[in-house]
């Protein structure tokens, strides 16, 4: 270690210098004052600019080796994915994406006819001519602003479908191996009813992952059967030449003129070689040619890969979901007549401090607001989403599942389907958990969930999604939550009869970023199975209810297509 610090004294001028005396075997302190031995001193900071060259590498090193720590500590939940045209590239993302590949795609092989041994490196001349391509797609993989991941892809209209060619696949070395890969190829097609997907690699571990987002296997049969729709799809792509398809004893194969080095992978390829699929030999310049089509059947085992993509489409759905403007939706417009009707049935005063979890823009607290109530807090999970929100408002980033607030409260508003928002019921349980621990002693809360009840009897697709699974990929999509957000329309969702989750496939329009289909899901309840689980909590019930969103005082039986919601208030009575 080596510096120096200047004595604080108003008077006196006290420099001490510590010097290392050699590689880390000590140091040597010399003190001045008022200036003295000057010559000295600069003598030594002449050797600590020396020895701060010297050890320029290893002060480097430490500040990667921080820089490391912090990306390790990244997870997937922290990145935010998002598609869209080619047309809409920016000049910025276009220098980031030729950065992007430049310095991390990987080097070409010894035996390349190009460049052998170099880097593989790819101008911005290149990004901007996609920019002219009609066909043509990005995904990326942003962390705090800044591309870590990209996926260019062709989607075309085909005969018997949409098609999708990934082009380009490129991960941050940084990054790696926390399911950004799978991710982007997750974003574009998500869910979605494409008749193929697929691209032409030369890393069986890329041919891996595309298996596990598509639930499918890469075969020959398949890919000869499906022939015409790879030549259809292959006239958009500049490098391949479907008349120069080769197919080999195993697999596909097409001359793409390309010699990358997968030495570096050449570990991981031969742990899993066997575990992914047989593959041919591939020959210098060749790549294989890996696709899955809707025609075939699905890959055991199912559940396993299901759960991982479903929280991936989750996470890319609710991320998209937050940047949408909800005001033209029915349900957010009574914000009004629901906080007259919570003030005639919970006993608070002026001076009560009342909380909203899950407060989206915080329409409830701006009803609360304009009939004097001032001790009054929002709390959102979505920073997008409090942006919305008009600034006097006291609206909190937080995530109601972990809150834990200083102090304690009169009343707590929990409102349209935060509870049931997670599909994994403990999630919502730690939501009514937080409320109990958030109250005081008599405090009340009110709570709504979606009703069961109803979604079982207006369901027309339903069954156990893991074991029919077929049931769930043929339900069609919608773009009900960016448009009405009427969400019990059951052409649209399949209710799992064992858990009561209901399953939807969104179609989102934001702005050009998001168009593919997606996964999504929420927790219903019936009205007994949500009192049984609040009172197992701790907290009584005063009264329970099937209601319709700005009409709370009618009276409604379960199955009414009105009673989409179950409106509870409960207090803490110990």
């Amino acid at each position: 270690m080596f510096g120096g610090f200047r004595s604080t004294h108003p008077t006196k001028k006290t420099y001490l210098c510590l010097i290392p005396q050699s590689k880390g075997t000590g140091l040597m302190a010399l003190r001045t004052a008022n200036g003295q031995n000057a010559n000295t001193v600069n003598g030594f900071l002449g050797y600590l600019i020396v020895l701060l060259c010297y050890h320029v590498d290893s002060i480097r090193n430490l500040i990667r080796y921080l820089e490391m720590s912090k990306i390790q500590q990244t997870s997937i939940e922290e990145i935010d994915f998002l598609t869209q045209k080619c047309k809409k590239l920016t000049e910025g993302e276009i220098t980031e994406s030729s950065q992007l590949f430049s310095n991390h795609y990987g080097f070409y092989s010894k035996f390349s006819p190009i460049r052998p041994g170099e880097r593989i490196r790819m101008g911005k001349a290149h990004y901007r001519k996609l920019k002219n391509l009609n066909h043509c797609y990005v995904a990326f993989a942003k962390y705090q602003g800044k591309i870590i991941g990209q996926a260019y892809y062709i989607k075309k209209s085909l005969s018997n479908g949409l098609g999708a060619w990934v082009t380009q696949l490129v991960v941050h070395s940084d990054y790696r191996k926390i399911g950004i890969a799978k991710t982007l190829l997750h974003s574009i097609w998500g869910f979605s009813d494409y008749a193929a997907w697929g691209l032409a690699t030369a890393n069986p571990l890329t041919i891996k992952a595309l298996e596990s987002v598509t639930f499918r296997k890469v075969n020959l049969e398949s890919l000869k059967e499906n022939q015409q729709t790879l030549i259809e799809l292959a006239q958009e792509v500049e490098f391949i030449d479907s008349s120069r398809f080769s197919f080999q004893e195993k697999t596909l194969l097409a001359f793409t003129n390309f010699f990358p080095d997968y030495q570096q992978l050449k570990g991981q390829i031969d742990n899993n070689i066997e575990s992914i699929f047989n593959l041919s030999e591939l020959k210098a310049g060749y790549e294989w040619i890996a696709f899955t089509f809707k025609t075939q059947k699905f890959s055991a085992p199912f559940h396993k890969k299901f759960e991982m993509l479903l929280n991936i489409s989750e996470h890319i759905v609710k991320n998209a979901y937050s940047r949408m403007k909800r005001k033209n939706q029915a349900w957010s417009q009574h914000a009004s007549k629901e906080i007259d009707y919570i003030l005639e049935k919970v006993s608070v005063n002026k001076d009560s401090f009342i909380a909203d979890f899950g407060c989206g823009d915080g329409r409830h607290l701006k009803a609360l607001h304009s009939r004097g109530f001032y001790q009054i807090a929002g709390y959102e999970f979505y920073e997008s989403i409090i942006s919305d929100a008009e600034k006097s408002l006291n609206i909190e980033l937080q995530d109601c599942r972990t809150i834990d607030l200083k102090e304690s409260c009169d009343l707590i508003l929990c409102l349209y389907d935060v509870v049931g928002s997670f599909g994994v019921n403990q999630e919502n349980i730690k939501i009514i958990t937080s409320i109990y621990h958030s109250l005081k002693k008599n405090g009340m809360a009110v709570i709504s969930v979606l009703n069961r009840e109803l979604t079982e009897y207006i369901a027309i697709h339903a069954g156990n999604v893991l074991k029919e699974p077929n049931k769930l990929l043929a339900l069609p999509a919608s773009n009900i939550m960016q448009s009405s957000g009427n969400i019990f329309n059951p052409k649209y969702f399949m209710l799992d009869v064992d858990t009561g989750v209901v399953y939807r496939k969104e179609r989102f329009f934001d702005e050009g970023k998001l168009n593919a289909e997606y996964l999504i899901r929420d927790k219903r309840y019936a009205r007994s199975e949500f009192i049984a689980l609040l009172e197992q909590i701790g907290l009584k019930v005063i009264d329970s209810r099937y209601v319709q969103s700005g009409k709370w005082d009618a009276p409604l039986f379960s199955t009414d297509e009105k009673a989409k919601e179950i409106l509870v208030i409960v207090e803490k009575v110990f």
